[in-house]
Order: C-alpha cells, then sequence, then structure tokens
C-alpha cells in the first residue's frame, strides 16, 4: 500500500487569513499610536514652554521688565527639533509660543504660555 506523504507548509487560505487579521489589528492600533505620539510631543512642548517661562520669570524679577531675546535669559533655551519658539513679551503678559515644525509628527500643535507680572501662569496645548 502506498502512502501519500502530507504536504508540508500552509495553503493560500490559511495566509490570506493571517493577512486580514493583522490589516485589521494595525487598523485598530496605527490610530492609537498616533494619537499616543502626538500627547508625548505635546506635553514635551510644555515642559519646553515651561522652562522658558521660569526663565522669563527670573529675568522679570531682577529687572521688573520681559525680554523678547533668548539670549537675555541667563539660562540655556531648550532646543528642539520638534518646536520653533517665539517669546512676545510687552510690559504684561509675556507669550511664550512653541509651534510644531512640520515633517515631525507636531504639525498642527501650538502650546502657548502665558506669563503675568504677579506671577500667574497657564499653558495651553492647542491641536490635540
Amino acid at each position: 500500500m502506498l502512502r501519500r506523504k502530507r504536504a508540508l507548509g500552509f495553503t493560500l487560505l490559511e495566509l490570506l487569513i493571517v493577512v486580514i487579521i493583522i490589516g485589521i489589528l494595525a487598523t485598530i492600533a496605527v490610530p492609537g499610536f498616533v494619537r499616543f505620539t502626538r500627547r508625548a510631543r505635546a506635553a514635551d512642548g510644555q515642559n519646553m514652554v515651561g522652562a522658558i517661562m521660569t526663565g522669563l520669570q527670573v529675568y522679570y524679577l531682577e529687572r521688573a521688565r520681559y525680554t523678547n531675546v533668548t539670549t537675555e535669559l541667563d539660562m540655556t533655551i531648550p532646543t528642539s527639533d520638534t518646536f520653533i519658539f517665539t517669546i512676545t513679551s510687552g510690559a504684561s503678559p509675556a507669550v511664550v509660543q512653541a509651534r510644531g515644525r512640520s515633517g515631525t509628527g507636531a504639525e498642527g500643535l501650538t502650546v502657548i504660555g502665558t506669563l503675568q507680572s504677579s506671577g500667574a501662569r497657564s499653558i495651553t496645548v492647542l491641536g490635540l
């Protein structure tokens, strides 16, 4: 009696089912991952804006005015490949803005920090 050897490997149908399952899992996971990374980038921007605001507050306590020039602050300004920072100040309030650079995953993110001469501060994130 001749015995047939069973073919080793997977059938096309089994491979197709696996590919479909992976595709379904990817459509569920990828948007969540993108949201997570945007929130992480926003938190990074908040930390950097907070650091610049602290430097502005020290500058204000020493000179009774704010500055728009980051080199006048007695601190190392955080550098970022993700955000572009601007400082706008008059008498009060001082506004520190971090805009997300294009191509970094932070496009459309804006972090705005407001610092009053009384010391009150607020940080707002737009674009999440």
